[in-house]
């Protein structure tokens, strides 16, 4: 350790190391009495076996650091299964460097504000690693700030206006890259999008949102849908005021020539572009149009067909999937098969299958070939085998078609996941989490029952220092999910 004098006390600069233990290192406060109020170099170092995590701690009183090193000194075994961590004081009014090597969590934990440390830290947004603060936690691919949008893009530093951050009323962009949607190209001038198609080609129903991640919708390219030759119905918005050549109602055959449909009807405003397009080339249309309220284009897959005689029940299920980083709650799920007798024979799902991220495989009987559907893939998918693919929580039917015209469907609620780790429930897990049940198990917070439930990391009813050490582990990615199933 070495010491220098200056107006108010030491500077400190030390190096300090680890060959078989956790390295947990205090810095003083104060040497003979005076106080330690920078520190010009302060180098941390890992040699051996070591596979323990390191701790250091920067007192309260320190105002400036010129650098911090961490270095692996080029161990086999240079890092922790669990997170590094630097704790830094609000009292530091400038930073010079923190640098890593071979550390793949270094995580710093400052008493101050983002905007603190924005303003004492400048070259933050060279770094890889996660700092938490009072306020939030900040890296370079998933900031979240506890505040709103508004108060972000006051505090935004230039060098992070394209990256998306959770704030307490949303996610917010300060100046948002051009979005990538394959169903539609964006005009970052005009704040404008033209809609493609490049939906399945067995959607029935598709409408339009007349604004698509803040950029107004209005165009439909030519030949958006000339391979969709299930569409029946699409709805388009107002803000369409361009529609292509050839865009809706039109199949395009094989010698590059198009054959008009009768299928497709254009739900649509009276006097918009859109009934002027169904009018110049034929087509069904009908001025019933309401404006949607989801930002998102909504397709559906239906078939409009002969009535069948169904038999509803309902099922209440519990389900204790395989261990994943979500895992579902007890919620009612509702199944809907044709009578016996019908020509289509759907057996119910087993039960303890409905969770999100399964595949479920369906039994089921027919005289005649069957096409699948399902009109919510935002829930769940369906192959033409009947393979079922549950991707989110919510409601979806389930949807068989034979050829001669009948029907029979399952209808799906997924129940909503839950997240283990998201101790404070803003749907991601990170270090703040751990941070909350530290101040739970010091009496210094309290939960409630979701929270409760999140917390139990280690599935033992108990929410202790386990559980930390488990959300540690996931955030650095040396357990693969979450809960640990003992």
């Amino acid at each position: 350790m070495m010491t220098t004098t200056v107006p108010d006390g030491y500077d400190y600069s030390s190096g300090v190391s680890s060959y078989t233990e956790p390295l947990i290192y205090q810095i003083p406060s104060e040497i003979d009495g005076v106080p330690v109020v920078s520190i010009e170099e302060l180098s941390c170092s890992f040699g051996g076996n070591m596979t323990y995590r390191a701790e250091i701690t920067v007192p309260e009183g320190v105002t400036s650091i010129g650098s911090v090193n961490f270095d692996d000194n080029n161990s086999d075994y240079h890092y922790s299964e669990e997170n590094t961590l630097l704790f830094l004081p609000d009292t530091i009014e400038s930073i010079g460097t923190i640098e890593s090597y071979g550390y793949p969590a270094l995580n710093t934990i400052y008493s101050g504000t983002l905007r603190e440390l924005f303003e004492i830290y400048p070259y933050i947004y060279q770094e890889s690693g996660i700092f938490i603060c009072s306020d939030g936690e900040f890296n370079t691919k998933s900031p979240v700030f506890n505040g709103t949008c508004a108060e972000w893009i006051e505090i935004c530093p230039v060098n992070f206006e394209e990256i998306s951050v959770t704030c307490t009323d949303g996610k917010c962009i300060v100046d948002p890259p051009v979005p990538e949607d394959s169903s539609y190209t964006f005009n970052k001038t005009t704040k404008t999008a033209t809609y493609i198609g490049n939906e399945s080609s067995d959607v029935t129903i598709i409408e339009i949102p007349s604004e698509l991640y803040g950029y107004t919708v209005t165009a439909i390219s030519s030949d958006a849908l000339t391979s969709h030759a299930y569409l029946t119905e699409i709805i388009i918005p107002d803000t369409v005021t361009k529609i292509g050549n050839h865009a809706v109602g039109y199949w395009k055959n094989s010698d590059g020539t198009y054959t008009l449909t009768s299928k497709v009807t254009i739900i649509c405003s009276e006097g918009s572009a859109a009934e002027d397009y169904a009018i110049a080339n034929g087509l069904n249309y009908s001025t019933s149009y309401t404006p949607a309220t989801n930002t998102t284009t909504t397709t559906t897959t239906t078939t409009t067909t002969t009535t069948t005689t169904t038999i509803t029940t309902t099922l209440l299920i519990t389900t204790t999937p395989e261990p994943t980083t979500e895992s579902t709650a007890t919620k009612p799920i509702t199944t809907t098969t044709t009578a016996p007798n019908a020509p289509i024979i759907i057996l119910p799902i087993d039960e303890s299958k409905i969770y999100v991220g399964n595949t479920v495989q369906l039994i089921y009987y027919s005289e005649n070939d069957l096409r699948w559907f399902t009109d919510n893939a935002n829930v769940a998918s369906i192959d033409q085998n009947g393979l079922i693919t549950i991707t989110g929580s919510g409601e979806a039917a389930v949807i068989a078609i034979d050829s001669a015209g009948n029907t029979a469907e399952i209808k799906l609620n997924v129940p909503e996941p839950v997240l283990y780790g998201d101790v404070n429930l803003d749907e991601t897990v990170s270090l703040i989490d751990v941070i909350c049940i530290s101040k739970y198990n010091a009496g210094a917070m309290n939960f409630n029952e979701s929270q409760i439930e999140c917390a139990d990391c280690c599935s033992d009813g108990v929410i202790n220092a386990s559980d930390t050490t488990a959300i540690l582990k996931y955030v650095v990615e040396s357990i693969e999910s979450l809960p640990i199933i003992s």
